[in-house]
């Protein structure tokens, strides 16, 4: 049996997946959440986050979310960011849970 992380990731990847910030198909993979407060999901130096708290997003949105594209000085901006990233989280986590992805 496959582990949470493996099905999260090849539900991400499939070919019939959208992106669930902008909709496109074909070229999504999920992301893990990797703003100011991943160390509370799970992260660590050379571990990634857990498994729900995971984005599906095309490449164009991807590069949006990339860790360091808010520069740490900007702290506000930064958490409009961290927020905007969870919301995509949630909304992937429930779009898994309705497809039974995860139970």
């Amino acid at each position: 049996m496959r582990t949470l992380e493996e099905r999260v990731m090849a539900d991400a990847r499939s070919p019939d997946n959208s992106c669930i910030r902008c909709g496109s198909t074909g070229t999504t993979c999920g992301r893990h959440y990797n703003g100011p407060r991943q160390h509370l999901y799970g992260k660590g130096r050379g571990i990634k986050g857990h498994p729900v708290v995971v984005a599906d997003f095309c490449k164009e949105c991807d590069a949006l979310f990339q860790e360091g594209c808010v520069p740490k000085a900007e702290f506000e901006k930064r958490l409009i960011y961290s927020e905007e990233f969870q919301h995509y989280c949630i909304l992937s986590l429930m779009r898994r849970i309705w497809k039974g992805v995860i139970q």
